[in-house]
């Protein structure tokens, strides 16, 4: 299986300035496999389209589509699910167009229980050209651009007036609250019913807490995604000759690689500045990746474990208290079942069960909420 720099159905020939946002280029179906096995409930396609970039340069995007063989047999048109899977890699061997194909997609259960549903299900490469996991922003373009190529596809055979969901966890749940809070401003015309996100990290405290300890490596590769679309972190600029190395050599690892190449060390280790999340360029971006300065206009579902290891309980306590002072139509779901990897399972029954009593009998769209954090749209 070629990987997507390999594969040139992912290039772009096209002039993508003079293109709008989520116009659909490219399609081809595929088959995709779960685990060993090819999966045949469903018909599936990937799609290349145009989306947009942090700084608001036209980009190319792929996402996939996945529709259920039966007929839908619900009230209305049938429903449409953009699910964001955590893409915790530097390079392409963790999107899900690959993923899914190679049959090493590690959500692929959850989107399931949505296809089950009888729901379609869209999941995007939202990370970009520059593998820039962490990144809010352009994940959420590419996500929300997604939905529309999405419902432009004739053989997917989705209604203009289908009911959307968006659903995602950990590093996914981040993409998706910040396609929620991007939605009123650069998607209002989807129809969204419904957000769910859970054990989400609203800013780079949680790369604080995580630097020095077993996933530390982790944290290296989420400042070096972050530096990619944000080159103004000044990571790279602070990188000491030994940094440089470490840099290249980790430049497409997937995060259980980086886990394992980098466990107990610190991220200074490698620059030439005692605090690299210090820095005045760190600093800015740190604001501008906190999530609460936009709000959402659909309803939220926020899900979070209590003993969380990874991401504390106080971001989905504070991040529902934001939305909630805006007005936003807020269920937090708080539980002592497992820590941040087992309540990514166990929190799904609730997800599903919220999702349902939005989408089969969804509400009317309402106009973003007004609050004290509200943005100007020149904020990332």
């Amino acid at each position: 299986m070629p990987l997507p720099t390999d594969d040139p159905w992912y290039e772009s020939h096209e002039a993508l300035d003079t293109i709008q946002p989520g116009t659909l280029l490219a399609n081809r179906p595929v088959e995709f496999r779960a685990g060993s096995h090819w999966v045949s409930h469903a018909r599936a396609w990937q799609l290349r389209y145009r989306s947009t970039d942090t700084v608001g340069q036209a980009i190319s995007a792929v996402a996939t589509l996945m529709v259920p063989e039966r007929a839908w047999a619900g009230v209305g048109p049938r429903p449409l699910v953009s699910y964001q899977g955590a893409i915790d890699s530097l390079g392409p061997r963790a999107d899900p167009s690959y993923t899914f194909r190679k049959g090493s997609q590690k959500e692929f259960l959850l989107m399931t229980f949505a296809l089950r549903h009888g729901w379609a299900v869209v999941t995007p490469d939202f990370t970009g050209p520059r593998h820039a996991f962490g990144a809010g922003l352009i994940a959420a373009r590419i996500t929300l651009d997604g939905i529309r190529a999405a419902f432009q596809l004739e053989p997917g055979g989705l209604s203009a007036d289908a009911p959307v969901a968006m659903w995602g966890y950990s590093g996914g749940g981040q993409a998706t609250a910040w396609a929620a809070e991007q939605h009123p401003l650069y998607a209002p015309e989807i129809r969204l019913a419904a957000v769910a996100a859970g054990g989400v990290p609203t800013d780079n405290r949680t790369l604080y807490r995580i630097d020095g300890g077993f996933l530390s490596g982790f944290a290296l590769g989420a400042w070096l995604y972050i530096s990619r679309e944000y080159p103004q972190t000044e990571l790279l600029a602070h990188a000491s000759d030994q940094g440089r190395r470490v840099f290249a050599e980790i430049a497409d690892m997937t995060v259980e690689e980086l886990i394992a190449y980098f466990p107990f060390r610190r991220v200074e280790e490698l620059t030439t500045v005692a605090d690299p999340f210090g820095t005045a360029g760190a600093l800015l971006v740190n604001e501008q990746l906190a999530l609460g300065r936009r709000l959402p206009s659909a309803p939220i579902y926020l899900y979070h474990a209590i003993h969380d290891q990874l991401v504390p309980i106080v971001e989905a306590d504070d991040l529902a208290a934001t939305y909630r002072r805006g007005g936003v139509d807020v269920t937090l779901k708080r539980s002592h079942l497992g820590e941040h990897v087992l309540f990514h399972r166990l929190g799904a029954k609730g997800v599903l069960r919220y999702l349902t009593s939005r989408l089969e009998t969804p509400p009317q769209p309402t106009a973003a909420p007004a609050g004290p954090r509200q943005a100007d749209a020149s904020s990332a």
